[in-house]
């Protein structure tokens, strides 16, 4: 049932073969708020009951000039990704078989950026891997369980919104997946 659920969000999405460019509208700009807790809930019923998931908004988020649909496909990325770290590490139930999906506000550089942050206690990503993780292709998962596009394909829908995708990684005990988008897109050119 939970596949099916991630099967439906995953049509809802937009085709991630057309590719994400570094030219100017490459993405459909709009203002808009980044509904975490809407999307909560909609990836809440795609998961095992046995995944706690919780959403946390500091404050409302302020509009800003995004396509809401890509960044959301980002966010159902890392959130299946965490799924896939925390059912390898835990069989069944645990109490640490939870993802955070947190959303607020933050300066950098004078400028006002929103940060949507997903955590999970799946075990992190190995040292030796945490340079590559944004790499195409690369993967970790097995050869039926993965492309090794999703990170990558994220990392440059976040790119192409003059924000940032980190990863704060914690080896043996898990991973935070940082989405950082400015209010405004700087100018190309």
């Amino acid at each position: 049932m939970a596949r099916d659920g991630f099967g439906r969000l995953r049509r809802a999405t937009p085709d991630v073969r057309r590719g994400f460019g570094s030219e100017a509208g490459a993405v459909g700009l709009q203002r808009a708020r980044i509904p975490i807790l809407e999307l909560g809930r909609l990836l809440r019923a795609a998961l095992p009951q046995f995944i706690d998931l919780k959403t946390t908004v500091h404050a409302p988020l302020p509009v800003i000039h995004a396509d809401p649909t890509l960044i959301q496909q980002v966010i159902m990325n890392l959130v299946t990704n965490a799924r896939d770290a925390l059912n390898a590490r835990f069989t069944g139930y645990d109490d640490n078989k939870r993802i955070d999906i947190i959303g607020h506000a933050f300066e950098r550089g004078g400028s006002t950026w929103v940060r949507i942050s997903v955590s999970d206690h799946g075990g992190g990503v190995p040292d030796d891997v945490v340079a590559r993780i944004f790499d195409p292709f690369f993967t970790t998962k097995g050869r039926d369980q993965g492309t090794g596009l999703g990170l990558s394909v994220s990392h440059g829908i976040i790119r192409d919104h003059d924000g940032d995708l980190r990863l704060e990684n914690h080896a043996g005990a898990g991973a935070t997946f940082h989405v950082e988008l400015p209010l405004m897109r700087r100018r190309k050119g």
